[in-house]
């Protein structure tokens, strides 16, 4: 398993506003840089890293929406975040929560 370095990165996700305060770089390099993908933890959605953003990070445009879902590795890592995104809202849902 790979393991990913954090970086302290304030932002906030462009489609669903949950804050962070870290990043990882999945490409196992240095910390997250402009035009960089981001997957929000809370909504899935995959941001842009944009120091000129507000939070740090904004919505992507059609064409880098388009490249991002035909990257292979984004694609596992979406769906790796949906998988568990499911078995928490089971385990939620099992415990009576919505």
């Amino acid at each position: 398993m790979m393991k990913l370095e954090d970086h302290q990165f304030a932002s906030a996700c462009p489609y669903c506003a949950r804050r962070h305060q870290f990043a990882s770089n999945a490409t196992d390099g240095p910390r997250p840089k402009d035009g960089d993908y981001s997957l929000c933890i809370g909504c899935g959605h995959f941001g842009i890293f944009d120091h000129a953003a507000p939070d740090g990070i904004r919505r992507t445009t059609a064409g880098e929406a388009a490249e991002i879902s035909m990257n292979p590795d984004a694609s596992r890592v979406q769906l790796a975040w949906r998988m568990a995104d499911q078995r928490r809202r089971a385990a939620a849902q099992g415990r009576g929560h919505a």
